[in-house]
């Protein structure tokens, strides 16, 4: 596995965690559904895919999923604006 693919799977990991916590602590979610959410992240393997129809369908993973989506493009677009310089 590639370091792209750990930092992958690390954002991915990171991100759902901490969208989770700030949800919980705000009271957004029930304890059941921040229970299933939390354990639904130990399906997720090292470079953040996903085998399990439940965490593929997870609002949180699909969010941090398209965060990694948009943190790649902003990084891509920062380098091609440094090299145009």
């Amino acid at each position: 596995m590639s370091y792209s693919q750990y930092e992958r799977g690390k954002y991915i990991r990171l991100n759902m965690i901490h969208n989770l916590l700030l949800d919980g602590g705000a009271g957004k979610i029930n304890a059941e559904q921040f229970g299933i959410t939390w354990d639904l992240i130990d399906e997720m393997e090292t470079a953040g895919t996903t085998h399990s129809r439940k965490l593929a369908e997870n609002e949180y993973y699909k969010k941090a999923v398209s965060r990694w989506v948009e943190a790649k493009q902003a990084q891509r677009q920062r380098f091609t604006e440094s090299k145009s310089i």
